[in-house]
C-alpha cells in the first residue's frame, strides 16, 4: 500500500498559535536519518511537511533534498516564516504549499497567531506566486473565526488561490471549537457558493446525496502522521501511539498492521453499525470522537441528535490533485 505522510520535523515554532495542536512540554527535531529510515522501509506517494515551522529544524533543508531527490511527492504548510528562509529553488521542490491565515485582516489574525503573522503569510503568498508555485491559504475553523470565513474566502479569490479548511479539534482547548450551528452553517453556506472542489470530513459525506470521492476517513487507513518526537500516530490529531520509527525499520507496514492505536482509530460506535451511511461516515471524525465522548458518534451527527439532515450537494465537486486532498479530514474551495 503506498502512504500518504504528513510529516512535523519539529515542534518549535516562531509563533504561538492558542489552536495549535502541536504544543509539548519539550522540543523535539526528526534527523534526515529518521527521515530516510521511513522512506527506505513504507511505500510513501506523498508528504506533507507541516506543523510546526520545520524551517526551525536545523535539519530540515537536508531532508527535503533528500526527499526531492526520491521523486516523492512534497507539500509544505507554513504561516509564512519557512518560505522566506528557503532559496528559489529549494521552494520548486514542493507540489503545493499552504499559507495559515485564520482572519482575513491583520489585527484580528495577528491576536490569534502572533504579532507579524498576517504580514508573514502575505509576503510568502505573493513571493510564491511570482515563482509559479501552487499556493493556498488555510485556515482553521473555530467558533472565533467562524464568522470570518466568507472574508477570507473572498481573500483567497481575491489573490486567486485555493482556500483549504480545518476544522478545529478540541486537543488542547475545547473552548475554542465550534459548535453544531457553526459546523453546519458553514457548510451550508459552501452549498450556496458552490465552491467546494473536495472534502472528506467524514460527518459530511454522511449529508451527501451525490457520489462522493471518498468514503470513510483515510487517518489510519492509507495516510498517518509521524510526530516530532518520532512517534507514529494514525490521524496528526490523535493522542497516543504505541509505534515509533524504529517499529517501522523493524515491522515496516506490519507495524502500522498491528498497531492497536491504529485499530482504534477504525472501531465504530455502536450506534453507528446500523446506520445506512456507515460506508461514507464510519462514525464521523475519529478524533473529534476522541476528545468529546470515543463511543458515541462525530458530536456533528445530525441523525445522533435528531435534527434534519443538512443538504450537501456534490454534482460540482471536481477531484483535487492537491496533496491535502487525500491526506487528512480537509475540506478545500476552489478559485471561481
Amino acid at each position: 500500500m503506498k502512504y500518504s505522510v504528513g510529516i512535523g520535523t519539529t515542534n518549535r515554532c516562531n509563533f504561538n498559535c492558542r489552536h495549535c495542536y502541536s504544543r509539548e512540554e519539550k522540543f523535539y527535531d526528526l534527523t534526515l536519518d529518521d527521515i530516510k529510515k521511513l522512506v527506505e522501509n513504507i511505500d510513501i506517494s506523498s508528504i506533507n511537511f507541516g506543523t510546526g515551522e520545520n524551517i526551525l529544524n536545523p535539519h530540515f533543508l537536508d531532508i527535503i533534498s533528500y526527499v526531492h531527490e526520491k521523486n516523492i511527492k512534497m507539500s509544505l504548510t507554513s504561516n509564512g516564516f519557512s518560505i522566506s528562509k528557503m532559496t528559489d529553488e529549494q521552494l520548486s521542490y514542493f507540489h503545493d504549499i499552504d499559507i495559515s491565515l485564520d482572519f482575513a485582516n491583520e489585527e484580528e489574525n495577528d491576536k490569534m497567531r502572533g504579532k507579524g503573522s498576517y504580514n508573514f503569510a502575505m509576503t510568502a503568498i505573493k513571493r510564491l506566486q511570482q515563482l509559479g508555485i501552487e499556493c493556498s491559504i488555510v485556515s482553521c475553523l473555530t467558533n472565533e473565526n467562524s464568522r470570518q470565513i466568507e472574508s477570507l474566502y473572498d481573500l483567497a479569490q481575491s489573490l486567486n488561490l485555493n482556500f483549504r479548511l480545518n476544522i478545529y479539534k478540541a486537543v488542547h482547548n475545547k473552548t475554542l471549537a465550534p459548535n453544531y450551528e457553526q459546523f453546519w452553517s458553514f457548510f451550508e453556506w459552501l452549498v450556496e457558493k458552490k465552491c467546494i472542489v473536495t472534502c472528506s470530513e467524514p460527518i459530511v459525506l454522511a449529508a451527501i446525496d451525490g457520489e462522493p470521492y471518498f468514503k470513510g476517513c483515510n487517518c489510519g487507513r492509507n495516510s498517518f502522521r509521524v510526530t516530532p518526537s518520532r512517534k507514529i500516530i494514525p490521524c496528526v490529531y490523535w493522542k497516543d501511539s504505541d509505534i515509533t520509527i524504529d517499529d517501522i525499520v523493524r515491522d515496516g507496514e506490519n507495524a502500522i498492521k498491528q498497531s492497536k492505536e491504529f485499530a482504534k482509530i477504525r472501531q465504530i460506535p455502536e450506534y453507528c453499525k446500523s446506520c445506512d451511511k456507515l460506508e461514507l461516515c464510519e462514525g464521523g471524525c475519529a478524533s473529534r470522537r476522541l476528545y468529546s465522548n470515543f463511543e458515541e458518534p462525530d458530536p456533528y451527527c445530525f441523525k445522533y441528535l435528531g435534527k434534519e439532515k443538512p443538504f450537501i450537494d456534490t454534482s460540482y465537486f471536481s477531484k483535487s490533485e492537491l496533496v491535502h486532498a487525500g491526506y487528512l479530514c480537509t475540506t478545500i474551495l476552489g478559485r471561481k
